[in-house]
């Protein structure tokens, strides 16, 4: 129990509830407004449905399902209702935030040179701190590439977004500039053992076809 005590994040929890306050309280002032215009007016609007000449089910339904109708409506002018169900991530919490930016290489590609090309190019870009240093790390084997992550740091969250797409052009531009090879995704087919029938029959099939196509 005390494990997973300690891995409760008190102050975000605290700041969440705080940010969420205002407008917990006042979907509940709405809510409130919206089920008391609901309780006056079921019996009003039924008589004016009801004149205007709508059929008798029809006015049961509107009447019955306009407070979740309201409620829809309310759902919808809430939008953080939805970060209750998820969960939350605190970018700037220790200050400093670190963006992380994959990238790939060709396997033929030597890593080092990668790495100090693109460590270069980040000297470029005016957002990322000097330290904590930029660096560039391999993550892993992919199946057609050398999988990289760039790692940088910038003191404010609020640039996460446009350093993240200026590092990902930059380390793009450093490695065309470079001649190191940025792969797609392909598979490479290696026939062995072939037994001598199959070529016989693939002599066969090609024949076919050229002579269908010259009658």
């Amino acid at each position: 129990m005390k494990k997973i005590l300690n891995l409760i994040d008190a102050e975000l929890i605290i700041n969440s509830f705080v940010t969420l306050l205002p407008d917990l309280l006042v979907a509940l002032a709405i809510l409130f407004v919206f089920w008391f215009v609901y309780r006056i007016s079921r019996k009003p609007l039924g008589i004016i449905l009801q004149r205007a000449g709508f059929h008798e089910n029809l006015i049961k339904l509107l009447v019955e399902n306009i407070y979740k109708f309201l409620l829809m409506f309310l759902s919808v002018i809430i939008p953080n209702k939805s970060v209750i169900d998820e969960v939350l991530v605190n970018h700037s919490k220790h200050g400093a935030t670190r963006i992380e930016v994959p990238i790939g290489i060709a396997y033929k590609e030597n890593i080092s040179e990668a790495r100090k090309v693109i460590l270069k190019k980040m000297l470029e870009i005016e957002s990322i701190l000097k330290e904590p240093a930029p660096d560039v790390v391999v993550m892993q084997l992919g199946s057609s590439s050398v999988e990289m992550m760039i790692r940088v740091w910038i003191d404010d969250a609020k640039y996460e977004k446009p350093v993240f797409s200026g590092v990902m052009e930059a380390s793009k531009i450093a490695l065309d500039e470079a001649g190191i090879e940025i792969p797609y995704p392909h598979l490479q087919l290696f026939i062995e053992n072939v037994e001598d029938r199959v070529w016989e029959k693939t002599r066969e099939l090609s024949n076919l076809m050229v002579t269908g196509n010259e009658s």
